[in-house]
């Protein structure tokens, strides 16, 4: 059962949003989608059938082409969830029901990809008002998505961090 729906979010269009008291460590969803190589990804955004910003990188050059769900989970730099192994989006403190449910998209962009940046409105206290690869992130947060096991396996690998 699905623990979230997709509604509207204000300025930032649709979100995901619980439907059901979510804890720590606990499954949302596992991303699904068409897996892809880099090239195939650039060759798509070059023809329009893709935006730079869409796919979800999975490992050094496979991206996931994702579902149309997986979209509407939105950008935080003080998120709530984070995306272990592949591409399963764990909950990485406890979000109460009707709470947005959002994860840093920064930790999902490994440290091969340099030129790729995008503006962030989150405005949350902390917010960094720009989305870059994980090295952009705060040393700080990014040891408390480690240390909640939510960063994905091969940003781990590129940061030569083992798995928990």
């Amino acid at each position: 059962m699905e623990k979230f729906e997709i509604k509207e979010a204000g300025t930032k269009g649709k979100g995901a949003y619980a439907t059901a008291k979510i804890l720590k460590g606990e499954l949302i969803v596992e991303f699904t989608g068409e897996k892809l190589t880099r090239d195939e990804i650039h060759q798509r955004i070059a023809n329009g059938k893709e935006n730079i910003d869409d796919p979800l990188q999975i490992d050094d050059d496979i991206f996931l082409d994702i579902d149309n769900s997986a979209y509407y989970f939105n950008h935080s730099c003080e998120p709530n969830s984070a995306i272990k192994g592949k591409s399963e989006l764990i909950a990485i403190k406890e979000i109460r029901i009707g709470e947005e449910i959002t994860y840093d998209y920064s930790a999902t962009v490994g440290t091969n990809i340099t030129h790729w940046t995008m503006g962030c409105k989150c405005g949350t206290p902390n917010c960094r008002h720009a989305i870059g690869n994980v090295t952009t992130i705060p040393k700080e947060q990014l040891e408390k998505y480690l240390s909640a096991g939510g960063v994905q396996d091969y940003v781990r690998k590129q940061l030569k961090i083992s798995n928990p």
